[in-house]
């Protein structure tokens, strides 16, 4: 799957997943970095079940408001 990381496409893996959980999935970047993706309501994982698409819809809004307001650390 294509995702945009600091407006660059980057191309993860299922390879590259290095966790699964209920709202998102985790996936090693490099050496250093991981991606938390929050599963879109249209995710295979909650189809039929319209409670936890309501609940991908306001995690995902909620997501994009806190991981702009962090900002970037560098080691």
């Amino acid at each position: 799957m294509d995702v945009y990381i600091n407006q660059k496409r980057v191309r993860l893996r299922p390879q590259q997943a290095i966790g699964k959980g209920g709202e998102a999935d985790v996936y090693r970047l490099n050496r250093t970095t991981a991606v938390k993706l929050f599963k879109p309501p249209s995710h295979p994982d909650f189809e039929g079940m319209v409670e936890a698409q309501q609940g991908a819809r306001e995690r995902c809004g909620t997501a994009s408001a806190k991981a702009t307001a962090i900002p970037p650390v560098f080691a």
